[in-house]
């Protein structure tokens, strides 16, 4: 359980973040409900698709192409989320962390385990 430390407690933020978002929602405009929105199914995706490639990594799991078409999908996903909001460019501007910070640190992380060879080869 240890291993999986990181992207287990991304998991619970972005749960957390989701309920907030839709919190944030319930309370009105202006309460950054939309960058929760936004930002918190991006945790969610970012650390499935890491855990899913630290255990191919580790060879808890058989490296199948299934899980890393799966694992494509989900940083596929990412992007879409990211690209699907309106005037994007000032988003990024005004709240860097839902738009730039999040996005980039869930690809990121993705790729460092993603694209290693697993630890029997």
């Amino acid at each position: 359980m240890l291993k999986h430390l990181g992207s287990s407690l991304a998991l619970a933020i972005g749960t957390l973040a989701v309920l907030g978002g839709f919190a944030s929602a319930y309370r009105g405009h202006g309460t950054g409900a939309g960058d929760l929105i936004i930002s918190a199914p991006i945790i969610i995706l970012g650390a499935l698709a890491y855990r899913s490639a630290k255990k191919r990594m580790l060879g808890q799991v058989a490296a199948t192409t299934t899980r890393k078409v799966m694992e494509g999908v989900a940083v596929l996903l990412i992007v879409a989320l990211l690209f699907s909001t309106n005037d994007l460019k000032t988003l990024i501007a005004l709240e860097p962390a839902h738009y730039i910070i999040i996005p980039a640190w869930a690809i990121i992380a993705y790729m460092f385990v993603g694209f290693r060879s697993p630890k029997g080869d």
